[in-house]
């Protein structure tokens, strides 16, 4: 039973290693590229619009990416203010091919796909914001590798760096190169744990497996 647990336990340390948790959405307004908003799409490209809500980390759920898969898990708070002092709802994100090979190369292709849903509460939000915006459903945005611009922190969209993924995307049909018919936009940061600290817990799992077979 002890040698059973100890295989166990060091099992579950690579898929620690590669589901790696989002621990923060850093917020920086500075400059062209504006982080963690979900805005109004002006052209099939996604081009920001107004900006219709804000949003961060909900810390209450766990939420996490594999960059190898490009499996995605994101559990947000919704605010109508860029303080984040008045919510307004919540949503989910999720994703099978959000891959961090599509990342930093810049070529126009696609990265992947996110999947959103939104909450009632949310969804009558925007309708005060948008009344022509339906959020009743599962809303698909793509994301294309376009470097669209930075801002003053040397933050690049659609990039990972330094344990940050930015993308900015739009909903709408993607063909050829282009979005179709968008009329929902995102821009958005995740920062995710630093490898150390993950390999730390693995460790640590491998400790335990290995006091647990010394029993």
């Amino acid at each position: 039973m002890k040698k059973i647990l100890a295989v166990g336990l060091l099992a579950l340390t690579p898929s620690l290693l590669l589901a790696t948790p989002i621990v923060s959405m850093p917020s920086d307004s500075d400059g062209p590229f504006r982080h963690n908003v979900f805005h109004a799409a002006e052209s099939a490209g996604g081009a920001a619009g107004q900006i219709l809500a804000w949003f961060n980390l909900d810390t209450n759920a766990s939420s996490f990416w594999d960059a190898d898969t490009g499996a995605l898990s994101l559990n947000i708070s919704i605010y109508s203010d860029s303080d984040l002092t008045t919510a307004v709802g919540t949503a989910s994100a999720s994703s099978d091919n959000l891959m961090g090979a599509n990342l930093n190369g810049f070529d126009g292709g696609l990265i992947g796909n996110i999947s959103w849903s939104f909450d009632l509460a949310a969804q009558e939000y925007f309708s005060t914001r948008d009344a022509s915006l339906d959020l009743s459903g599962i809303i698909m945005m793509s994301f294309m590798d376009f470097e669209y611009a930075s801002n003053s922190s040397g933050d690049i969209a659609n990039s990972y760096q330094s344990n940050l993924l930015t993308l900015w995307g739009a909903d709408g049909l993607f063909n050829n190169g282009v979005f179709e018919d968008s009329s929902l936009g995102v821009d958005m940061m995740m920062e995710m744990s630093e490898p150390g600290i993950l390999l730390l817990m693995g460790l640590g799992l491998i400790g335990l497996g290995a006091t647990a077979r010394r029993r």
